[in-house]
């Protein structure tokens, strides 16, 4: 383990050896890292109406941050795949509602809320959908 005033040679090296990259590839994702500059994908949900059978309109959004190099298009599919035998975060509640759109930008860590970087969405998802199911139901 790296001290925490470790420098960036030191970083790297530790990297390298943890991950089995290349020292090239090591040192671009470690600078990139520490850069204050370093983007960040942030994910909204911000639904309008849940859905299963009843409905419930919410004026509520859930927010993440996820490392830059999530395949945006994986997440959107993920996330529409996840409501086909669940509860359905939708635009609105009555006619012309469709899905809830994922808010996704681009944009340096510290423009956001968040304090961490996640890496695993599909989890994320799963949590949003159960606690859209929780408000649902009253569980």
């Amino acid at each position: 383990m790296v001290d925490a005033g470790a420098s960036v040679t030191e970083i790297v090296s530790e990297f390298q050896s943890y991950f089995a990259v290349r020292r090239q590839r090591a040192f671009w994702i470690v600078e990139t890292m520490l850069s204050k500059e370093w983007c960040v994908l942030e994910v909204v949900i911000a639904p309008g109406c849940i859905v299963d059978g009843e409905s419930t309109e919410v004026e509520m959004e859930w927010r993440n941050c996820f490392e830059h190099v999530i395949n945006v298009e994986d997440m959107r599919d993920y996330f529409l795949s996840a409501m086909l035998n669940r509860v359905k975060l939708l635009n609105v509640c009555g006619p012309g509602a469709h899905y809830a759109p994922l808010h996704i930008r681009y944009v340096p860590l510290s423009e956001t809320d968040c304090s961490k970087v996640e890496t695993d969405y599909e989890a994320w998802i799963n949590s949003v959908l159960n606690e859209a199911e929780a408000i649902l139901f009253g569980g």
